[in-house]
């Protein structure tokens, strides 16, 4: 009756990540599952089936706030590793105002509402640690990624990974038979393993400012339209770190880490419909446009500390860089019923279809090139 448990796993980053939704919102649109888009009278709805705003009768503010406590396990090569998160957050914030028509007036169209809401359709607050022995290293990637190149090319080729790498000595150059390729200083010479340790930290959300409107004719059908104003935030950082575990290298460990961050706006155009035929059945459909960000940027760099056994260390972090381009995500149909045992109980149920394979990155012309997406 308290509490709301979301369980989630990893997925495919960029257009699927803010493309979902979660289950955010007031604890009756959490405690129904998000099947609220046949009942209504729910700020949540605003940006769900907007219809919803019909069902208000008085005018009401609303605000909710939510507790997340998640926790993800990991393991690598038999080794398990818990990581706990918790965090508060807003879920919405709005006002509905409502217009009733004159007694005198002999219209079936009841009641006009208003809207204004703030509500967070999707976060994405994790933590998770793998720890383990390994007989790879990560430098072996950092090390292919400057196969070909001489040193000299590195800082203008893969400024923040191969280059980065070489300069703090993780990789070492060698040039045989005309071919430039890099060796590693962290290598399992003895299958004694290597140490890993790769944490990664994830913060963010998906916010919508709807505006919203709708109508109430004759008790029977529900009519609303929203125009939101969507934001999305998300920032993670990685983290690699190994520990040698031969005595025969002369490096002791290194820590790489990758820093990411993404900012964004758009807007989009919701229209739905509650329709009651009987008292105890409600049925509901609602269309969401695209959601169109035509300014989305994300922050990158990098940071590397390299420790030897004999007391060297080394550490350094690249610049900043920056890349602004468009994001599309794919709209979506919801289709609801929900059925009222009058004030005993009710199944509700929604359905909801979008075609992730029509979410779109495209070139922005503020971005200075024609990357083709």
């Amino acid at each position: 009756m308290l509490v709301c448990a979301i369980f989630f796993a990893q997925n495919e980053e960029d257009i699927l990540r803010f493309s979902q939704t979660d289950i955010e919102g007031t604890a009756r649109y959490a405690s129904m599952g998000g099947a609220f888009g046949a009942l209504g009278a729910d700020i949540t709805t605003l940006s769900v089936n907007p219809a919803g705003i019909g069902r208000f009768k008085s005018a009401i503010a609303v605000g909710t706030g939510n507790l997340g406590v998640g926790y993800t396990r990991a393991s690598l090569n038999g080794t398990s590793n818990r990581s706990n998160s918790e965090n508060l957050a807003l879920n919405n914030l709005g006002i509905i105002g409502v217009i009733n028509t004159r007694a005198e007036n002999p219209s079936p169209w009841r009641k006009v509402q208003l809207g204004f809401a703030y509500n967070r359709l999707a976060e994405f607050n994790d933590d998770y640690t793998i720890k383990g022995r390994n007989d790879a290293s990560y430098s072996f990637v950092l090390a292919d990624r400057g196969f070909g190149l001489n040193p000299d090319q590195l800082f203008g080729a893969d400024y923040h990974y191969a280059s980065l790498a070489y300069e703090n000595f993780l990789i070492d150059h060698v040039l045989d038979s005309g071919q430039n390729f890099y060796t590693v200083q962290m290598f399992d010479y003895n299958g004694e393993g290597i140490t890993h340790e790769h944490s990664v930290n994830s913060k963010g959300r998906i916010g919508e400012t709807a505006f919203s409107v709708g109508g109430n004719y004759a008790d029977k059908l529900y009519l609303g339209a929203t125009v939101g104003i969507s934001s999305l935030r998300f920032s993670r950082t990685r983290t690699q770190f190994e520990s040698a575990n031969s005595d025969s290298l002369a490096i002791d460990n290194f820590t790489f880490k990758e820093n990411l961050t993404t900012r964004g706006g758009g807007a989009n155009l919701k229209l739905g419909v509650i329709i009651l035929p009987k008292s105890w059945i409600r049925i509901g459909f609602a269309a969401h446009t695209s959601t169109i960000y035509t300014s989305v940027r994300d922050t990158w760099n990098n940071e590397i500390v390299t420790n030897f056994k004999n007391g060297d260390s080394y550490s350094d972090e690249t610049e900043t860089s920056s890349y602004l381009y468009n994001l599309t995500t794919p709209g979506r149909l919801i289709g609801s019923l929900a059925l009222i045992g009058k004030k005993i109980g009710l199944v509700s149920a929604d359905v909801e279809f979008l075609n992730y394979g029509k979410g779109q990155l495209s070139n922005n012309r503020q971005s200075g090139d024609n990357y083709d997406f």
